[in-house]
């Protein structure tokens, strides 16, 4: 646990004590996008919790723009496929490959593709070589501990592959 704060505190140098996370937005995303508010979404997407991440006692939201389709009258968007990731259904980018999970803006996998559709799931990363070339594994926000404390986690949440020519930080 020791290790822990000691990573934390080097991920939150220059900050204040910080217990909740610092998030960057992520602006104008598409369907299947990492998000961190619905405003950062496209027109009709909402930013979903689809992907938790935990740390500890508590967990983010390592969250998704998509549309809801736990109802049978919602019919995702062209292109996109109501795929259940964790318990949440939403609307994800179709594949048949890895290929078509590869956008301008991150990397991503087919999850269940091949002879029928998949659905396209963002490729997750906590450094920058699990990430394919021209990548860099984006951290959506560090968590800090303050001095003195004992903190179950601390330090970066693992983030996306995210090509960084592409993406907007408005954080």
């Amino acid at each position: 646990m020791a290790l822990l704060a000691l990573v934390g505190a080097a991920a939150c140098s220059g900050h204040a004590d910080c217990p909740q996370p610092i998030t960057h937005a992520l602006a104008d995303e598409h369907l299947g996008e990492p998000c961190g508010l619905d405003a950062h979404c496209s027109a009709g997407l909402s930013c979903r919790s689809i992907y938790p991440v935990s740390t500890g006692t508590s967990s983010f939201g390592a969250n998704a723009c998509t549309v809801a389709c736990e109802s049978a009258a919602v019919s995702c968007p062209g292109g996109s496929t109501c795929a259940t990731v964790g318990r949440i259904k939403s609307c994800l980018p179709s594949c048949t490959s890895d290929a078509d999970c590869r956008t301008a803006v991150s990397a991503g996998s087919c999850i269940g593709g091949a002879a029928d559709a998949g659905h396209c799931e963002r490729t997750s990363c906590t450094v920058d070589a699990q990430c394919d070339a021209g990548f860099v594994c984006e951290i959506p926000g560090v968590v800090c501990c303050p001095a003195g404390a004992q903190c179950l986690f601390a330090g970066p949440i693992p983030g996306y592959c995210r090509n960084p020519a592409a993406t907007t930080d408005g954080g």
